[in-house]
């Protein structure tokens, strides 16, 4: 059997959420957990962050749905809400919370006769403009949100659009935006994400909504003194299973794009961009093997990646390489690839297992 795996520390995952609930201790947490938990898995996420966070946040009502037939107990937050009567159908007699960010949620809404629906939270648009109300329609739809009888909690939310650049004015103005709204209507609100649970203390409010930093990556490009504190909780792992000494000027992979500079002693990995390492990584960029980073030589197969071992003591068929995880940061290889440690989180396909440990 292929041992190529996604290791899953739920330790580190239970730790960084301790450190979302001490950064703002009088704030309620919201543990982000759609996208199958940004790759992580979302049944074995909540079961793990269960005693820590105080609700969940999922993208869809699918997401909810399959939740909740697993077993898990927590209020569901649909952060897109919902598209249809239907739906919101299915949101009350569920217990699901919602969100409505847009106009036609609202009309649904007034004809809405079915269960109560526990908790609604209104998005403000404040800067981000993907969704959201502004903040005047906003104003204005508040008080007849506040007296339709079938919402028995009703709040608020924003969603930031560059809390991870901390130099940005552009938050503080939406936090400000929304804090007015807030407090002229006495609501509770949602705004902090990661980045502003670790770096905007003044966004801290009634709840914080937790996603990346729940899995140990932080949401800064540079060191924090609390993003440094988060612990990786995925470990991308793959065997070498072959070993071959080439001489100098022999190239490796498709394009014969690398060429030994030296007789150099190449490993293979079971591991490709079919199981989600991305194809366009730049030269060079390294795993960890055997204590040691060895860079990937050649281009990147669907099944199969190259590295160079020359400088790596005691490498052997079958042994373990770390793509990313505690010793390569997530980051790291996303910034070798022009792109975000989100994405490749949650591009790591259902063909590699996810093995769980840490509980």
């Amino acid at each position: 059997m292929r041992s190529t795996k996604a290791v899953i520390h739920l330790d580190a995952m239970q730790h960084n959420a301790r450190l979302a609930k001490e950064s703002a201790p009088e704030s309620l947490l919201i543990g982000v957990i759609k996208a199958d938990a940004y790759g992580h898995g979302a049944v074995q996420a909540a079961q793990a962050l269960n005693t820590i966070c105080d609700a969940f946040a999922v993208a869809f009502l699918d997401e909810a749905v399959s939740l909740m037939e697993n077993g898990v107990l927590k209020p569901l937050l649909l952060l897109e809400g919902f598209t249809t009567d239907e739906e919101l159908e299915c949101v009350g007699l569920n217990g699901f919370w919602t969100v409505i960010h847009h106009p036609y949620q609202v009309d649904i809404l007034r004809n809405y006769q079915g269960p109560e629906l526990e908790h609604v939270t209104l998005k403000v648009d404040t800067g981000m403009h993907r969704l959201g109300l502004m903040p005047d329609e906003a104003d204005a739809l508040i008080t007849e949100l506040k007296q339709n009888d079938r919402i028995k909690e009703l709040s608020l939310t924003t969603h930031f659009s560059c809390s991870d650049e901390l130099d940005k004015s552009n938050t503080q103005s939406q936090i400000n935006k929304i804090l007015a709204l807030a407090e002229r209507h006495d609501l509770g609100i949602a705004m902090a994400n990661s980045a502003g649970i670790l770096g905007w203390p003044q966004s801290r409010a009634t709840w914080n909504r937790a996603g990346i930093m729940l899995y140990g990556a932080t949401p800064f490009e540079t060191s924090h003194p609390l993003g440094d504190q988060l612990k990786a909780v995925m470990s991308l792992e793959a065997p070498v299973i072959a070993l071959r000494e080439i001489a100098v000027g022999e190239c490796v992979g498709y394009g014969r794009n690398w060429s030994a500079q030296r007789p150099s002693l190449i490993a293979t990995l079971a591991i490709g961009y079919a199981d989600g390492y991305p194809r366009a990584i730049n030269a060079g960029t390294e795993v960890w093997i055997n204590n040691q980073r060895a860079p990937i030589v050649g281009n990147v197969s669907m099944d199969m990646i190259t590295i160079d071992v020359t400088d790596v003591h005691h490498v052997g068929l079958g042994s373990k390489v770390e793509l990313w995880g505690k010793n390569i940061c997530v980051n790291e290889i996303a910034a070798a690839n022009n792109t975000i440690g989100y994405e490749l989180l949650t591009k790591v396909t259902a063909r590699v297992p996810r093995s769980y440990e840490g509980l």
